[in-house]
């Protein structure tokens, strides 16, 4: 009877002890699953970070160090054109060691005390050279692509003159005193300056670009004018790049 007692004691005892193991399983179960769900999250995010601080140090190799180490131009013997290259080094030998900034003879000779000192005529700010570092560190990989479009021409696309940019850059007289014309913003306003209300005569748009400066031909037109015929009168802007004629 005995027997029988501790063995059902025995087996009440190691359900007591199972059932707060089983919660302990779960619990470090759901932590696992939540961990496990977080770590891609956190892979892609590193994997963002490594890209930007890549494209990052192309573009600076560009701004600042290949006007002296390319292809035609290789100072101390030096190309930052390829990863090859670079890793390559110069006459003095290697010049990177990838994920030892310390050692990387690239990150030294950016500092202010640096003898050589690079850039020579410009010191980069601490953000640049610790983008060096972070660089290196990371194992100096590269990106062909952001450098060739560190490389590429900028696009600049003029857009309209605000509304409220009306500056007046230019004033014209006409040889016979009745006339001035204003270059105010991108327009040309003609006044007759013989009526003393100062009459407008025209206002019309010339370019897209503000005018700034106006003057008038012997044919009493504002030139240059390719439209004004002799014994016309015309006004016209002189854009930075052609020239338009307004006729009245």
């Amino acid at each position: 009877m005995s027997e029988q007692v501790n063995s059902w004691l025995l087996r009440v005892g190691n359900a007591r002890l199972a059932i707060p193991l089983l919660g302990l399983g779960l619990v470090l179960a759901s932590a696992g699953m939540a961990f496990g769900a977080g770590t891609p999250s956190l892979r892609s995010s590193n994997s963002t970070r490594s890209s930007e601080t890549t494209a990052g140090a192309m573009r600076l190799l560009y701004a600042h160090c290949l006007s002296c180490h390319n292809s035609e131009k290789h100072k101390g013997g030096l190309q930052l054109i390829t990863r090859e290259l670079a890793l390559k080094g110069g006459e003095d030998g290697a010049v990177l060691v990838p994920g030892k900034p310390n050692e990387s003879l690239l990150l030294k000779v950016l500092a202010a005390d640096s003898d050589p000192h690079m850039p020579p005529k410009k010191q980069l700010s601490t953000n640049q050279i610790q983008l060096v570092r972070r660089w290196i560190a990371a194992g100096a990989p590269w990106d062909p692509a952001a450098l060739a479009k560190a490389s590429a021409p900028r696009e600049v696309v003029l857009g309209p003159v605000p509304d409220s940019y009306r500056p007046v850059l230019a004033l014209a007289l006409s040889p016979d005193g009745e006339r001035v014309a204003i270059g105010r913003g991108n327009r040309i306003l003609v006044h007759d300056t013989a009526n003393t209300n100062f009459t407008l005569l025209l206002e019309t748009e010339a370019h897209r670009d503000v005018v700034r400066s106006l003057a008038w031909s012997a044919v009493n037109s504002v030139r240059p004018s390719r439209l004004a015929q002799k014994g016309t009168s015309a006004a016209c802007a002189e854009p930075v790049t052609g020239s338009s004629s307004i006729p009245w």
